[in-house]
């Protein structure tokens, strides 16, 4: 998972920005609303919103798996060339 090292937000700009450890940055929209057309439009940008962070849960997920794999592939190596370094094979 990539570690969020900050978090920048601007109430009248309506944005929050995190900044990952690789220097990543996910710029996420805020409506501020009143009034029943503007409850309509919070709703529509929270449903926006959901899928934004549903895919970068995702991205995150798909991350770390690879990182695992390619960490169990190192590992994996590791043993067998200690294998055959002692082995004497």
């Amino acid at each position: 998972m990539k570690k969020i090292l900050g978090v920048q937000t601007d109430i009248k700009k309506g944005y929050v920005c995190h900044y990952s450890e690789e220097s990543y940055v996910f710029l996420l929209y805020i409506g501020i609303c009143t009034g029943d057309e503007e409850k309509k439009r919070k709703k529509e940008k929270s449903e926006k919103l959901q899928k934004i962070l549903a895919y970068i849960n995702g991205e995150m997920y798909n991350y770390s798996k690879i990182h695992r794999n390619m960490q169990e592939e190192k590992e994996r190596i590791h043993r067998i060339s200690c294998r055959e370094k002692y082995s004497g094979v």
